[in-house]
Parts: C-alpha cells; structure tokens; sequence
C-alpha cells in the first residue's frame, strides 16, 4: 500500500527563485478574487487619464486633472498589485523579488499577469481542458 503524497505545484521561476504555487491556494484565490478585477478596473482608469492627455490640443484644466487622476490610478495600481502579489507569493517571497528595485507599476502589473496567466494554465491542465479560452468561457458560465 502507497501512502498519501499530496499533488505537485506548479513550480514557478521568478527573477531567478522558485516559487511553488497553485490556482488553489488560498493567497492566490484571495487575491485572485479580491484584487485582480480591481486592479483591471484601476488599469481602464488610469488609461482613460492617459487618453485625456493625449487628444488634440488639451486645455490647461484637462492637463491638470488628468495628470491628477493618473498620479491617483498609478498609485492604487501600485497598492493593489503589491497587495496582489504579497497575497500570491507571501510577503517574504514579494520582498526577495522587490527589495532591490526601484518601484515600478508597470514590473508588478506584468508579474500580475504572468502569476494570472501561469496558474490559469494550471487550472485548465487540471480541469482537462484544452485551452484558456476553455477555462474562460468555463467561468463565464
């Protein structure tokens, strides 16, 4: 008789550490839940900002509070990935990635979607599906 082992994680290269994770841990599903589809929305706003300043010829009160609402966007992207990955990595695995760098919106949002993109895949390989757009029309349901 074999005894119980549990099931392997996806075992994750990030900026040169492993990271074993799963879509069903619960830092991951936490996160996932709470701070992936505010992130996304804060994404559209901050775009939306950005928009303002390039049209033609903005006038001086656009400029200001466009510049306003990106300052504003950029940094709740900032607070929500970082909450983000904290939640997926744990907050000693966030740091050994981030203690050295500069803060960077756009690293964490990209780390965002690799974790996103990476544990997706995982689902759908557990789940026996074919592809992510499987899984998507799956949770669309």
């Amino acid at each position: 008789m074999s005894g119980f082992e549990f099931q392997k994680k996806v075992s994750l290269s990030i900026c040169g550490r492993e990271f074993e994770l799963s879509a069903l841990d619960r830092g991951y599903l936490d996160g996932l839940l709470r701070l992936y589809a505010q992130i996304m929305s804060l994404q559209g706003q901050y775009e939306r900002a950005q928009a303002l300043l390039l049209c033609d010829a903005p006038k001086a009160e656009q400029v200001q509070r466009a510049g306003q609402e990106i300052l504003e966007a950029n940094g709740l992207l900032l607070l929500s990935a970082r909450q983000f990955l904290q939640t997926a990595l744990g907050e000693n695995g966030y740091w050994e990635i981030f203690q050295n760098r500069p803060v960077n919106t756009r690293e964490h949002l990209q780390l965002c979607t690799y974790l996103f993109e990476q544990l997706l895949e995982e689902g759908a390989e557990d789940a026996g599906e074919d592809s992510l757009e499987d899984v998507y029309d799956a949770w669309a349901q």
